[in-house]
């Protein structure tokens, strides 16, 4: 599992946009991943992906 520090940058209709604080690469994860931690999340949140097999899988905020 490779984990990725990213800042929560917005939301695009039902997908929620980071941007990898390394590369800037953005990742669209969809609503159904964020799941509850969507009513915390705010612009500007540092938070960590977790990825399996090049697969987003798990947020963590921090």
């Amino acid at each position: 599992m490779d984990r990725r520090d990213t800042t929560y940058l917005y939301r695009d209709g039902s997908d929620f946009v980071f941007m990898d604080s390394e590369d800037y690469e953005q990742h669209h994860l969809p609503e159904s991943l964020v799941g509850d931690a969507a009513k915390f999340l705010l612009e500007g949140m540092p938070v960590q992906v977790a990825f399996h097999n090049g697969t987003r899988c798990t947020l963590s905020c921090r």
